[in-house]
């Protein structure tokens, strides 16, 4: 078998070879020279040739330069290609990776070459998946793909998407394979995310208050949500597939609407705000706000209009305010960015985007080609800044996170993020860096914030009185605050962690407890006063009154149940009591109001009976009088005169009796009543009665009541005839009738300068027939003020009174004013 030499040598090496042969054959075909023109000539040949070589050898060296120039450029395209490049043998052993590909699994690339590929695949499906990988690539023709997860830096999980093609070496399945991987992670991540985001757009539109419909481009209606059907009373049934003007028997055939639909939204995609009111049927007139967006479906091939519908009949004057909102968080979706910068290794900005101008309020002419630090008035020379780009970036080409907290002018105190990236670029022959920013001002407020609010919350929760748990969805119970402990007589090893049915030697386990967890909470998330009567080893027989509440909690993906506890046991028993006391009080005061009306009837006949036997005792003494008197002496005619006197008394407080009995059975007639003018009457009239007096009577003007003017007169004529006698002792008498406010509502007064009465004698004062020590020798049958009491509670109002023995009293009643 013959053995290839040159299959084994280097390319330059052949070619010496084969020059050397050529040059052993010229020399063998060239015959010595024979005379000195041949030598002559022989030596003009070869120095000929060492030019033409020299020449040759000019060029080969040109073209080296160029090739190495080439390959230096093709290398670097290689080794900083945004993907990963990996060149593998048939067994799936690494032969060559670029940076990026070292890169993406966080290990130096002299550390991968000649390992398998499949020792860095997350799991055994990867492994199997990249083994077939290569089978197919090896033995099909074209590029084909696959998906792996690997295992990168500090044990993340890398979703990389495989693009393979073999590499023509003419030796058939021994070849090598040609690959390139991407990190498909965050792709991944956000294909969850929009998934997430679907769900959660599907579930924001069933469960919004207002009404919303999808319609096709057709103006038929492909969907709508359960408050659509609910606010304008048509059924799934009567709405999908329909023409939006045909529904609900046209109701929807508006004018304004089909302006919004031919005209508006062929020229915009997106309306806010369009207002239409109208008469529909069954619900009435209604201002409806709606909200059109046109959005073109790749999956339909055509356009959808979503529709939301807000019923702004009641509240136009939020109009404004909500208008504001939208446009405000529409700006902030529209023109949120991150800013960035690029540096040369100078640290002086090559370009700059149009966020970084926005956020920092500086310009292009003012930032491209400046120092950094000089950038906006020297407010970027920032001493954390210098760290980063002085001292750490040069270790480290890479840096995430970086937190700087800084006052810019003009924009205030800011904490901004910084990721910074430097790279070596060939073409300039130094270092950039990539200087990329996040704004966390707000987001550092808001965590902030937050923890403030946890703690708070775990404040609240740890010092209110009640008792209460928190239990996660399988109503396990993750914490509970002291008076829980305190109450139930468990500790918090006992507590934590457990079944709720479960503690306390399964003291919780209560029928009706099962209901609320089990029935009534999985329908509704908030109860309120749900009452659970149990005896509780330890401290007995309890009714406990819950509140509970059932929250999703994102940061632990279900749900959780606040269940708040307040023990009402003795409340509850106290309210029976009271309960069991109204009764009786409300037996007792049927039977005293019957009594009081057997006493008024009793009283009112008594009166009646005892008239007639006086008419004849006063008529019998004035017969007696007229014909014997001249004929008795004076004694006798003294004695018939004080039995005619007596009769006269008796008679009228008979005449008393019956008046203060009927004023619980008069009916009142309401108008309005001129007090002022009516206690000016009252007060002639006592003037009338002893005009020799001195006292002075102020009656404020202006004073008018609603009630009845008959019985009003009475209280007046009573209230001041009480104070004119009690200032029959003083030399100068005054008697004042005003108004004024008492916790906050008018009242009327009758004051004196009169003798006044001992404040632990008030409460005697309304009661009939009863009279103050020292009021012996005034006139009255004591039932005046009985009666002012009784007619002011007939007109709900009441009556008080103010004294001091000596000083003078002051009455006072409040009526309708």
């Amino acid at each position: 078998m013959k053995f290839n030499k040159e299959k084994n040598l280097s390319p330059a090496a052949v070619l010496r070879s084969q020059a050397e042969e050529m040059l052993r054959a010229r020399t063998v075909e060239l015959q010595p020279p024979q005379t000195s023109q041949e030598t002559q000539r022989l030596v003009q040949e070869l120095e000929l040739h060492q030019i033409e070589l020299e020449m040759q050898n000019t060029e080969l060296r040109r073209t080296q330069e160029e090739f190495e120039l080439s390959r230096n450029k093709y290398a670097e395209l290689y080794d900083f290609a945004p993907v990963g490049y990996f060149t593998f043998d048939a067994r799936g052993v690494v032969r060559e990776v670029n940076l990026t590909g070292s890169g993406l699994l966080g290990i130096e690339r002299q550390l991968l070459v000649n390992k398998p590929f499949s020792s860095f695949i997350a799991d055994a499906d990867g492994r199997e998946i990249f083994s077939n990988h290569l089978e197919t690539v090896l033995h099909g023709p074209g590029i084909h793909r696959c998906e792996i997860r690997l295992t990168g830096k500090d044990g993340t999980v890398i979703h990389g998407q495989l693009q393979s093609v073999t590499a023509d070496t003419g030796e058939g399945k021994n070849g090598f394979i040609l690959s390139s991987i991407v990190d498909g992670t965050l792709g991944k991540q956000l294909e969850a995310e929009i998934q997430d985001a679907r769900k959660y757009a599907e579930s924001i539109v069933e469960t919004v208050r207002e009404p919303l419909v999808v319609l096709n481009s057709d103006l038929k209606i492909l969907t709508a949500n359960h408050s659509f059907y609910e606010t304008f009373k048509v059924t799934p049934k009567e709405t999908i597939g329909n023409f939006i003007y045909d529904l609900g028997n046209r109701q929807w055939d508006i004018p304004k609407l089909r302006v919004l639909f031919k005209e508006i939204l062929l020229h915009d995609t997106v309306f806010n705000g369009y207002e239409v009111e109208h008469d529909f049927q069954g619900i009435g007139r209604k201002i409806i706000l709606l909200n059109a967006r046109q959005i073109f479906r790749e999956k339909i091939g055509s356009h959808i209009i979503l529709l939301a519908m807000e019923d702004v009949t009641d509240r136009k004057q939020l109009e404004t305010e909500i208008q504001d909102a939208l446009e405000y968080a529409e700006n902030i979706v529209e023109t949120v960015r991150e800013p960035l910068v690029v540096l040369n290794s100078d640290l002086k900005i090559l370009t700059a985007n149009h966020s970084f101008y926005e956020t920092f309020k500086v310009t292009p002419a003012e930032t491209i080609g400046n120092f950094i630090y000089d950038l906006g008035n020297r407010q970027w020379d920032i001493p954390k800044l210098r760290v980063l780009v002085e001292e750490i970036l040069p270790n480290d080409t890479v840096i995430n996170g970086y937190e700087v907290e800084h006052v810019f002018q003009g924009i205030g105190r800011k904490i901004i993020l910084l990721n910074a990236r430097q790279i070596f670029r060939e073409n300039i022959g130094s270092h950039i860096i990539l200087l990329a920013m996040e704004d966390i001002t707000e987001r550092k407020h808001l965590e902030a914030e937050i923890q403030d609010a946890l703690e708070y919350a775990e404040n609240i929760v740890e010092t209110v009185r009640e008792p209460l748990v928190v239990l996660n969805s399988d109503l396990k119970i993750l914490t509970a605050n002291h008076s829980f402990y305190e109450t139930f007589k468990v500790t918090p090893k006992e507590t934590i962690g457990n079944f709720i049915y479960d503690l306390g030697n399964r003291q919780w386990d209560i029928p009706k407890l099962r209901v609320l967890f089990e029935e009534i909470l999985p329908l509704d998330t908030v109860i309120n006063g749900y009452e659970v009567e149990h005896d509780f080893p330890g401290i007995g027989r309890k009714t406990i009154l819950l509140n509970a509440r059932q929250i999703f909690r994102e940061n632990i993906g279900s749900r959780i149940i606040l269940l708040a506890m307040e023990d009402i046991t003795e409340s509850k028993l106290a309210g029976e009591e009271i309960e069991r006391l109204n009764v009786k009080l409300a037996a007792r005061a049927a039977e005293l109001e019957a009594a009081n009306l057997e006493l008024e009837a009793f009283n009112y006949t008594v009166a009646h009976d005892l008239r007639n036997p006086l008419n004849v005792i006063s008529s019998y003494c004035q017969a007696l009088k007229e014909l014997f008197g001249d004929k008795l002496d004076d004694k006798c005619n003294r004695y018939i005169q004080e039995i005619y006197n007596g009769t006269l008394r008796m008679n009228r407080l008979i005449e008393a009796l019956i008046n203060f009995s009927r004023l619980m059975h008069v009916e009142l007639n309401r108008e309005g009543v001129d007090l002022s003018r009516m206690a000016k009457e009252a007060a002639e009239e006592l003037r009338g009665t002893e005009a020799a007096r001195r006292v002075e009577i102020r009656i404020a003007d202006g004073i008018v009541a609603n009630g009845d003017s008959n019985l009003l007169r009475v209280v007046l004529t009573n209230l001041l005839g009480n104070a004119w006698k009690f200032t029959a002792t003083q030399e100068q008498g005054i008697i004042e009738f005003g108004t004024t406010e008492v916790d906050g509502k008018p009242a009327c007064f009758v004051r004196d300068n009169g003798s006044g009465f001992d404040m632990a004698d008030a409460d005697k004062l309304f009661i009939p027939f009863q009279r103050l020590p020292g009021s012996e020798e005034s006139r009255g049958f004591g039932i005046g003020l009985a009666t002012v009491e009784r007619i002011i509670r007939r007109h709900g109002g009441r009556v008080w009174a103010e004294g001091e023995p000596g000083q003078g009293a002051t009455f006072w009643f409040t009526v309708q004013v």
